[in-house]
């Protein structure tokens, strides 16, 4: 007998501090992001 799986919520988004926490997230090799805080939005860019 197995015993019943438990409901995890969703992965949020780990942005900021406080963090977003904004669902939907989806993995990236930084963490999870929401689709405001995706890494190609919030990368620092350096000036030329």
């Amino acid at each position: 007998m197995t015993a019943p799986r438990e409901e995890k919520p969703p992965p949020s988004c780990e942005h900021g501090n406080p963090r977003c926490h904004a669902r939907p997230a989806r993995p990236y090799p930084c963490g999870w992001k929401c689709d405001d805080h995706q890494p190609a939005r919030t990368h620092r860019r350096t000036n030329p």
